[in-house]
C-alpha cells in the first residue's frame, strides 16, 4: 500500500495531481515540507505537511461540491491530535472512532494502522489540523500523567486508543496554539524553531488538560458556536466587503460583546486579526495566481502605494511581495 491512499467506497474518481498545477489552490501551511492536491469529481482535497523532530503538522481543507464520502488508508501507524478546525462530519475509523466530531473538538488517538470513511455533506470547505507525534516526545510525561500513561500501554502492544473518554473542546489556550500553527509571519530561517515551539506548546496544554487544569467544558452562550462559526464564514466570503462589528452583529442577530467574545473562544483570534489574515491570503493569491504588477495589486487591495502594500505584506508574512513573486 502507498503510504497515503485515498479510495472512493462509491466509485467516485479521486486522483492526485502536483499542487503547482492546482490554479487558485496555495499551501495551507508557511514553509509546508510538502503538499498533495486530489482532484475530484466531487470536488476538490488539499493537504500541506510540515515535518519537524518527532512531530509533523498537516492542515486538510476538503472543497465538497456534493455529498461524498472518501476512504483515507495507510499501513503505518498513527499517533495524533486531531481537531476539526472548520464545519464538522462523520468519522468512522475502524477500532478507534464512529461519530460524527463537533467543531473544535480535539482528541488523541492512536492507531496502528488507519482505515477510515468520512461522510461528507455539500456545498461545504471542511478544514481539519492534526499534529502526529512520535511516541518518544510523549513518554517522559507518562508517569506524572496516569491518564497518558494508559494510553501508552495501548501503543506499545500496538492496540487502538484514544486519550479521553468523553468530548473535549479545545480551550481558549489551545485554540490559540492552534491558531498560531496556522500563521507564521516571521523570518524563513525561524520557522523550524518557531514550529518546534508551537508544538512544543500545545503538548503542555494538552498535559494540563490531562491533569485537570483548565478542564472546565468551552463556556458559551446558547448559540454561541453558531454565532462564531457564521461569523467566520461572512468574514471569509464578504472578505472584501471588510464587514464591520455592527454589520455582523445584524446579520447575525447578536450583540458586538458576545460577538467578540464568542469568536476569540472558538477561534482563537480575534476579529480584527482574522479579517486581516484573510485579507493578507486575498493579497498573497493574488500574487501568485495573476499576473498583475505589483502597483496594480496595491491599488487594487486599497494601498496608497507599492510600498505601503509591500511593507504591510512583510510585517504580515516576512516576506516581501516581490520574493513571491519571483518565486512561483
Amino acid at each position: 500500500m502507498n503510504l497515503f491512499e485515498l479510495v472512493s467506497p462509491d466509485g467516485e474518481d479521486i486522483h492526485f495531481v502536483d499542487p503547482s498545477l492546482a490554479p487558485g489552490v496555495p499551501s495551507l501551511l508557511s514553509h509546508a515540507t510538502f503538499s498533495l492536491h486530489a482532484a475530484c469529481s466531487f470536488g476538490n482535497m488539499h493537504f500541506s505537511c510540515y515535518t519537524g523532530d518527532g512531530f509533523s503538522i498537516w492542515f486538510s481543507r476538503y472543497g465538497i461540491d456534493r455529498p461524498a464520502r472518501v476512504i483515507g488508508r495507510t499501513d503505518q501507524p498513527v499517533l495524533e491530535l486531531s481537531c476539526i478546525y472548520e464545519h464538522p462530519f462523520q468519522i468512522d475509523w475502524q477500532d478507534v472512532v464512529a461519530s460524527r466530531l463537533p467543531t473544535k473538538q480535539i482528541e488523541l488517538y492512536f492507531a496502528p494502522y488507519v482505515e477510515n470513511l468520512a461522510t461528507f455533506d455539500a456545498r461545504r470547505q471542511y478544514l481539519t489540523l492534526d499534529v502526529h507525534w512520535d511516541k518518544a516526545l510523549l513518554e517522559p510525561y507518562a508517569a506524572d500523567f496516569p491518564l497518558l500513561g494508559r494510553f501508552l500501554e495501548k501503543v506499545h502492544r500496538g492496540e487502538p486508543a484514544r486519550l479521553f473518554d468523553s468530548t473535549q473542546l479545545a480551550s481558549p489556550a489551545i485554540n490559540t496554539v492552534l491558531t498560531e500553527l496556522l500563521h507564521y509571519s516571521f523570518r524563513d530561517e525561524l520557522a523550524p524553531r518557531y514550529y518546534d515551539a508551537q508544538v512544543n506548546i500545545l503538548l503542555i496544554r494538552l498535559l494540563e488538560r490531562i491533569a485537570g487544569v483548565s478542564v472546565a467544558p468551552l463556556a458559551l452562550p446558547r448559540g454561541g458556536l453558531s454565532i462564531a462559526e457564521e461569523a467566520k464564514r461572512l468574514l471569509t466570503v464578504d472578505y472584501q466587503a471588510s464587514l464591520t462589528i455592527a454589520q455582523l452583529c445584524r446579520k447575525l442577530g447578536t450583540n458586538p460583546y458576545t460577538l467578540k467574545t464568542v469568536f476569540k473562544q472558538v477561534h482563537g483570534v480575534s476579529i480584527g486579526k482574522y479579517k486581516k489574515a484573510v485579507f493578507m491570503d486575498y493579497a498573497r493569491q493574488l500574487l501568485l495566481d495573476t499576473d498583475n504588477t505589483l502597483d496594480e495589486i496595491a491599488m487594487l487591495l486599497g494601498y496608497n502605494s507599492q510600498q505601503s502594500f509591500t511593507t504591510a505584506y512583510k510585517s504580515h508574512f516576512g516576506e516581501t511581495p516581490g520574493r513571491v513573486r519571483r518565486g512561483r
